[in-house]
């Protein structure tokens, strides 16, 4: 799970949101009760700023004051009072809430325990206010900011960075809070990485230089007796690594920082872990849980160490043995595995009930696979002696809520043997209407060919039907009710987004009017499905376009993508200004997404649907900067396989350029740039891992089909430069040949990787949209996007289930959930928007409009020929 988008989900229980765009309550507001007349008062954001007539530099060293939620509303005031009667310029999160939510165990580590900021203009303001919140908050308890330098005993700290932010692009073309440069122009990164407090500061003050190193000193003080410590993850709360100990056995670490990783009960990181020993120390000797090695206080957090337990987790089994998730798995030898699994889980929860011990967060990645039998981990949700002291912290489908009973953990335990079946069924958290579908479905796919089941699970679930399997066939999405969809979710009063998102439109600038995860998107695919756009839709991606301050370079969430957005909807005026207003800027890098590759394209398609042929010099320009990229001998940093930051989606703009300059440039172009295609088609090839003759592509930790990132662009780089799904070339498992890999070869992998049945999401990026838009180009005729087009419908959530169920037309609508399954999202890349796109029943048209909305060069289709099934998703390798 993508910790941003939990984080994301506290604010809203249908979409992904900022917590600091809902109203607050009254009393929950934070702050002084006067503020003097000469201090200008302003929201930002989660901030209140408090600015004083005191002139600030644009860089310099930033007091941070942390402390728990409960304290917020003593500590707030207090620190704002000695700020002001300092001169100084200050602000805070603005409500308790807020506090709350960047300090949960989810946050982001960089901003958590960041709850005042104080600006001193020079040394000697820092030196003093740093001295005076010292005395003033000793003893207060609060989190260390991990990038800062920390003051000894009050929850004061210090770093250097920007005071008046700007906007920094890094060698990715990544956007983020830079600060001025050293010259006193351009911009530098502002470093807010761990322990960064005093990097690029010139010159450390004297009082900086002795609070680091006495932070210094004491950080040595608290060393574990470990070696070859190596991150297993990493949260708000802390972190788990596994180590050697120091009598060289391999030991797993379980660090909680202080003060910080709240859950829903308030119970904080370090709380949650002395729970999980008591309930270790309980199981001491059963081998059902890890033994205790020891249990550590070492600077700031705590770590509980246990012995490692060698073995892979059931989810890693899931997700390299399921026949519908990994081409040529045995489905029958995997039945076996899932009925022993589950017993076995079984058998070691009874262990644990008979010890007064419930675990409370049953699923496949707490259970551990070890020498025929099972070890439970993560036990921080347990219950001892129906005792528990975390809420909120288990994943949705295996909380058992408030309940401490062993029979909630064998309700949760059944729901992990219907998920083992059909990874689909974690759906149920937010469709439980579905479970037995879900399972049936489930039990079908792993059928056999006289389409009775393999076994019929250790565990009884309502939800789960007994085998022989009946043939149960998925109701698709009506586009229609997910368009009524948009309207319900659409608030034309935001600013910042007209229609809820991923948590990638919260990244960038503008993202809520991009073509992925913005307004301009949604709309654009209404255009482009024979939809009407509403005037105030429009009227809202024309103003606020033409409105925003800064906008990032790119054809993903950035300025070309919404000025071609702009112009696919009509509104030529606008796209026009959009375009010159933002055309003078360099590219960092030759992506699809942000670089000059989807740039050029965006450049080329607004010089026809503007009559501009300015622009097509200016896509010519870029063109051969990504040229360069793609000729050269060493690749630029970034790469990961797919439509956003690969290969493919480099050769997939360069083709369509060709296409839209021809006749505007030299012969000599054109073919120079289907060549560079070429080229980054065999690029891409060096990602590509077989498996049973399906292509999948690597970002360097997972092996994917998915469009955004994966092999799915692969396929329609290499069709779109002739290669045919039907060529009849035999199934091979080997890795392709770069250098010598032909378009067929190509196509007829990916789209074998396509053929799969278990896909996490529904998005046209990273789900079951994309790959439905993909073969809807490449193999129209191919029987999986039917199979893909009705399981779509399993995403779809009704919107009379949901909080907006007293919209005029809630009746009537759908929403589509995003990217995690935990919110939904209406936008092009992840939400209903894409599902849209996808959702005309006559696949011509389809592609078409999936054509069309992405810029893809043409492709001539042909019948594909039928393969078995085959279900490539996110495996490790």
């Amino acid at each position: 799970m993508d910790p941003r988008h939990l984080a994301h989900a506290d604010a809203d229980p249908d979409f992904y949101d900022d917590v600091w765009q809902v109203s607050p309550d009254a009393a929950d507001v934070l702050g002084p009760a006067v503020v003097p007349e000469r201090v200008e008062v302003s929201d930002q954001g989660p901030w209140r700023v408090y600015r004083t007539p005191c002139l600030l530099p644009d860089s310099g060293w930033k007091v941070h004051v942390s402390c728990v939620p409960s304290r917020a509303e003593h500590v707030v005031p207090l620190v704002v009072a000695e700020a002001l009667a300092e001169d100084l310029t200050c602000k805070h999160l603005r409500t308790r809430r807020l506090v709350a939510a960047t300090q949960a165990k989810y946050a982001e580590p960089a901003g958590a325990g960041k709850v005042v900021t104080v600006y001193p203009v020079d040394e000697t303001s820092l030196a003093r206010i740093v001295a005076r919140l010292t005395v003033l908050l000793a003893g207060e308890p609060g989190a260390r900011v991990l990038s800062d330098v920390p003051v000894d005993g009050a929850p004061v700290s210090v770093r250097f960075g920007a005071f008046r932010g700007v906007r920094h692009l890094d060698a990715q073309g990544r956007w983020g809070i830079g600060r001025v440069g050293d010259t006193g122009t351009g911009s530098a990164a502002d470093d807010r990485s761990p322990h960064s407090g005093c990097r690029g500061a010139a010159v450390v003050p004297a009082l900086v230089a002795a609070l680091r190193d006495a932070a210094s000193a004491r950080d040595r003080g608290a060393l574990l007796p470990v070696t070859d410590v190596r991150v297993v993850h990493r949260s708000n709360a802390g972190g788990v690594y596994s180590a050697t100990w120091e009598d060289g056995r391999r030991v797993v670490l379980k660090e909680a920082r202080r003060h910080t990783g709240f859950d829903l009960a308030g119970s904080d990181a370090v709380t949650r872990l002395r729970h999980e020993r008591r309930a270790l120390e309980r199981l001491a000797g059963t081998g059902v849980v890890p033994e205790v090695v020891a249990h550590h206080v070492a600077g700031d957090s705590e770590f509980l160490v246990m012995e490692h337990v060698a073995g892979p987790t059931v989810t890693s089994g899931m997700a390299t043995g399921h026949p519908a998730a990994v081409p040529g798995a045995d489905a029958a030898t995997y039945r076996t595995w899932v009925d022993a699994v589950v017993t076995r889980t079984g058998e070691a929860l009874a262990v644990l009930h008979a010890h007064g011990v419930t675990h409370r967060d049953v699923h496949p990645g707490n259970v551990i696979e070890r020498d025929g039998r099972v070890v439970l981990v993560d036990l921080e949700s347990s219950a001892v002696d129906g005792v528990a002291v975390a809420k909120g912290v288990a994943t949705a489908l295996s909380s058992t809520g408030d309940d401490v009973t062993p029979a909630a953990d064998l309700a949760a335990l059944a729901r992990m043997g219907a998920l083992l079946v059909n990874p689909q069924y974690a759906l149920t958290a937010r469709r439980p209407e579905l479970a037995a579908e879900l399972s049936g479905v489930g039990e079908a796919d792993l059928a056999g060919p006289d389409g009775v089941g393999h076994g019929g699970g250790a565990v009884a679930d309502p939800g789960v039907p007994p085998v022989p399997v009946a043939p149960c066939r998925p109701t698709p999405p009506c586009p229609e009710r997910l368009v009524a969809g948009l309207h319900v979710a659409a608030d034309p009063a935001r600013p910042d987004r007209l229609l809820p998102s991923d948590v990638a439109g919260f990244s960038v600038p503008g993202g809520g009017l991009g073509l992925l995860h913005g307004a301009g998107g949604v709309l654009a695919t209404l255009a482009a499905t024979g939809r009407p756009v509403p005037d105030a839709w429009r009227g809202w991606l024309v103003q606020r376009s033409l409105d925003a301050p800064w906008l990032a370079p790119g054809l993903a969430d950035g300025a070309e993508g919404i000025a071609l957005c702009l112009a696919r909807i009509g509104e030529r005026d606008a796209a026009r200004t959009l375009v010159d207003r933002w055309a003078d800027r360099e590219s960092a890098s030759p992506w699809w997404s942000r670089g000059s590759a989807g740039r050029a394209l965006a450049h080329a398609e607004l010089a026809g649907l503007l009559d501009e042929p300015a622009l097509v010099a200016s896509a010519l320009g870029l063109v051969a900067d990504t040229l360069e990229r793609v000729e050269a001998d060493v690749p630029p940093p970034g790469v990961r396989a797919g439509l956003l930051d690969g290969w493919a989606g480099v050769g997939l703009a360069l083709l369509r350029v060709a296409e839209l300059v021809d006749g505007h440039a030299g012969g000599g172009v054109t073919t120079r740039l289907r060549a560079a295609a070429h080229r980054a088609m065999r690029r891409e090839c060096a990602a590509v891992h077989v498996r049973a003759g399906a292509w999948l592509a690597s970002d360097g930790t997972r092996v994917m089909p998915y469009l955004g990132t994966g092999s799915a662009a692969l396929g329609l780089l290499a069709a779109a430069l002739g290669g045919r799904p039907d060529a009849g070339l035999p199934v091979s498992d080997t890795a392709p040949d770069p250098a010598a890999v032909t378009p067929d070869e190509a196509v007829t992998g990916v789209v074998r990787a396509l053929e799969l049945r278990s896909v996490a999401g529904a998005g046209l990026l990273h789900g079951r949209a994309g790959l439905l838009a993909t073969l809807a180009v490449v193999a129209p005729a191919h029987p999986a996007v039917t199979l893909h087009r009705e399981r779509l419908g399993w995403y779809t959530v009704p919107v009379a289930g949901t909080s907006r169920r007293e919209h005029p037309l809630a009746g009537d609508a759908d929403l589509l959930l995003g990217d995690q399954n935990i919110r939904c999202s209406a936008d092009l890349g992840s939400g209903s928007a894409g599902a849209i796109l996808v959702g005309d029943e006559h696949v011509d048209r389809t592609a078409r409009a999936v054509t069309h909305v992405l810029g893809l060069p043409e492709v001539h289709r042909s019948v594909t020929r039928v393969t078995p099934g085959m279900t490539p998703v996110t495996t490790s390798h």
